[in-house]
């Protein structure tokens, strides 16, 4: 009886070793899915903030010009 209680200790050992290694594993893909989604809304951030820099850019530009154009005018009459 000894080594049949034996036996089954092992036995149940052993699966409760393979329920840990099992929820282990299960953590560690949570864990990676975590990761690539915070690697990938960094992405996102970053093309956005590439984007918002492009369009600041391009107002900024058209801002210029616009005041620029509204200058001919008055740097014209400034000149007689």
């Amino acid at each position: 009886m000894n080594t049949l209680d034996n036996f089954l200790s092992a036995q149940n050992g052993y699966k409760k070793l393979l329920k840990v290694e099992q929820q282990l594993i299960k953590s560690a893909v949570k864990e990676y899915q975590i990761s690539e989604l915070v690697k990938q809304c960094s992405e996102a951030r970053t093309a956005r903030n590439q984007q918002l820099l492009a369009l600041f850019q391009s107002n900024a530009l058209g801002a210029v010009t616009f005041v620029g154009i509204l200058m001919i005018p008055y740097l014209t009459l400034m000149a007689f």
